[in-house]
């Protein structure tokens, strides 16, 4: 008898029993998930949490894992729509064809649930990304197609259950606006929604932020995890680590989201490195820096830094969802009020010469930033785009100098590793934004600005002997 989801939680420590009962393994004997595995699919039919994430080395099982889990959702619990997706038609069809393999040939139980007739195509084939059990649950497979950098294809699908796989190598821009909407409105009858993402952690964004969310119940298998449990080679592993570059053995069979990629404009380690204990208090120049915000999803963001024996320490981090220029310029006047800004910067691209002409009228001095305009010297401009290329090299070398402390800012960290760097033809360095605006990252360096002081680049090769970590080789 097929027990009514108000008794999820027997399934806790139960799936061992039914996955070697039910599934077969692609040999055709009773399937064995490993001790992880099976930690993975117990929580997930017992709805432990209604978040997960499970960030594993490649080749560690993990797609046997999440397809064990959707198949016995689909059995036990009525009503779903369970919604597996990827970032190709074809990568989401590898764990949709282990389910369909589940229901429908490695068991006449089992197979007595799928509901058929709705399942078959007119072709009388089975479908290749859709089907449907008797309890009234449907499981579906979708990539996010040609279309991966907006995700239109995911537009008007409504699931209780979102499974992404291989989350690194979706964009945010699809998570926020897309993907994070397809779970909609709550459920009746008090039945949580579940949101699960997994994949290797190859790239920064989203996938990482959820891993660092507390909210989330996280997963982690790395190699010798799988190691241990037979699920892979000590030997294969260590010949593929010779032919890798660290990096990338760090991020596909250490499992751990890499401190910097290639065109990474910080390295995580030095960032990291760089974060103190929050204190209110100012010893020094006191410096308010703001990135306005422009577009619905962008924050008004406020820095406050002071500045002593040329460090610069975050002293807090204010935001604000979009507001009138007029409103940021109070905001402005108040935080000034309270702590008589020795410095005022505000980002005076776009919307931002608003506020910043409303603070002038007050007779408060404030400096414009605009990010795209020339660097402050000729010198500069010959490694520099732009002011915004030099501000961040600026912030990167304070990074590696130990100069720069911050405070651990979730939304701080994210955009600093989201931030990349490209060279142009003639060598210049440009700053590449994420696909969201880095407002706090933006507001950080922006606090750096000081035209009065001259290049913020040390290029003096007498004191780094000749290689600088943003330039190379001189």
């Amino acid at each position: 008898m097929i027990p009514s989801w108000q008794s999820q939680k027997m399934f806790l420590n139960k799936a061992d029993k039914l996955v070697q009962s039910y599934f077969k393994d692609k040999d055709g004997q009773p399937l064995r998930l490993v001790s992880y595995q099976l930690d993975f699919v117990n929580q997930i039919l017992g709805r432990g949490s209604d978040r997960f994430v499970f960030v594993a080395a490649t080749q560690s099982g993990k797609s046997e894992a999440i397809a064990c889990a959707i198949a016995m959702l689909a059995i036990y619990y009525p009503n779903e729509r369970i919604i597996n997706i990827s970032y190709t038609d074809e990568q989401a069809r590898i764990i949709y064809e282990r389910v369909k393999a589940h229901l429908v040939n490695d068991s006449d139980y089992v197979r007595s649930l799928v509901d058929l007739n709705r399942s078959l195509g007119l072709s009388r084939e089975f479908s290749r990304t859709r089907m449907f059990m008797k309890n009234g649950t449907e499981i579906m497979s979708t990539g996010t197609g040609e279309t991966e950098k907006t995700g239109e294809s995911l537009l008007g699908f409504e699931g209780t259950v979102v499974i992404v796989d291989e989350a690194g190598s979706i964009p945010d821009k699809v998570f926020l606006t897309k993907i994070l909407r397809m779970l909609g409105a709550e459920r009746s009858k008090g039945m949580p929604k579940m949101l699960i993402l997994s994949g290797t952690p190859h790239t920064a964004g989203y996938f990482e932020d959820a891993f660092n969310d507390e909210r989330y119940r996280r997963f982690h298998v790395g190699w010798k995890m799988a190691v241990d449990a037979g699920r892979m080679s000590e030997k294969l592993v260590m010949e593929q680590k010779e032919k890798m570059t660290a990096i990338e053995f760090e991020s596909w069979y250490e499992a751990t989201f890499p401190s910097m990629t290639e065109d990474s404009m910080f390295d995580m380690k030095e960032v990291e490195r760089n974060i103190v204990k929050e204190d209110p208090l100012f010893y020094g120049t006191k410096i308010l820096s703001v990135d306005v915000a422009r577009f619905g999803v962008d924050k008004t963001v406020y820095t406050l830094l002071d500045y002593v024996d040329d460090i610069y320490r975050v002293v807090d981090i204010m935001s604000d969802d979009q507001k009138s220029t007029m409103q940021v310029a109070g905001k402005v006047m108040a935080l000034n009020a309270l702590h008589n800004f020795d410095r005022i910067n505000i980002d005076e691209s776009g919307l931002g010469g608003g506020p910043l002409d409303r603070i002038r009228e007050q007779d408060i001095e404030a400096t414009g930033v605009v990010a795209g305009s020339k660097c402050t010297s000729e010198e500069v401009s010959k490694k520099c785009l732009n002011l915004k290329a030099e501000l961040y090299a600026a912030a990167k070398r304070r990074f590696e100098q130990n100069t720069l402390k911050i405070i651990g800012r979730s939304e701080l960290k994210r955009d600093l590793r989201q931030m990349k760097r490209d060279y142009q033809s003639n060598g210049k360095l440009k700053i590449i934004d994420p696909d969201k605006s880095p407002d706090f990252a933006d507001s950080l360096v922006y606090g750096l600005y000081a035209p009065d002081s001259g290049t913020f680049i040390v290029l003096n090769r007498e004191k780094d002997d000749g290689f600088n970590p943003v330039w190379g080789k001189q």
